[in-house]
Formats: C-alpha cells, structure tokens, sequence
C-alpha cells in the first residue's frame, strides 16, 4: 500500500476561461473513477492504493487531458510506501513523518 501525490501541469491550463482548472478536473475524474482512496489539494491530489494501481492512474490521467485538449502534460509523482493503508492519507503523512 503507498501514499502517492500526483500532480499534472497542462499546455495550456484549460481551454475555457470559464473553468481555470479543466484539464486537471479530467485527471481528478479518472482518478474518482479508479475507487481509490484519494484527497485533492492545492498542490496535487493525494491517491492511496497499492503501486500498481497508483501508477495505472497516470497515463489514464494524461489520456483524458490530452483527449479534452491538452496539448502537453508533465506529470510529477512522490510516493511513499510503508505497506500499511491508511482512512485519511493526510493523518497517514503526519504518522509517516512522526508527527503522531
């Protein structure tokens, strides 16, 4: 079981004013649709689940932007694994970082 923070940076951002953050709304649905556990934040959204199925969300992440229009996508990935699974993933870090 790991704790990954995935965040994806689109070219460009959106392609409607209207909705600043379009493209990254495609990433997060794959990512509601895998049933994974995961929480959304300023900075990227943190998904827990067991490797294989964390890095699956990737390219399906990437397809859907690029489908919605994205023309390039960086995707950047940190992952924590202690093999244990946790009900909130962000107490789970406070724990992972002694802070418990």
């Amino acid at each position: 079981m790991v704790i990954a923070d995935l965040q994806v940076l689109p070219n460009p951002l959106t392609n409607d004013p209207a909705e600043p953050y379009g493209f990254v709304d495609k990433a997060i649905a794959v990512i509601e649709q895998s049933g994974l556990k995961y929480q959304v934040g300023p900075l990227g959204t943190w998904v827990q689940g067991e490797l294989e199925a964390v890095l699956a969300l990737v390219p399906a992440m990437t397809k859907a932007m690029r489908l919605a229009g994205a023309s390039k996508v960086i995707t950047i990935i940190k992952i924590a694994d202690s093999g244990e699974e946790s009900e909130n993933p962000l107490g789970y870090m406070d724990k992972w970082f002694g802070k418990e």
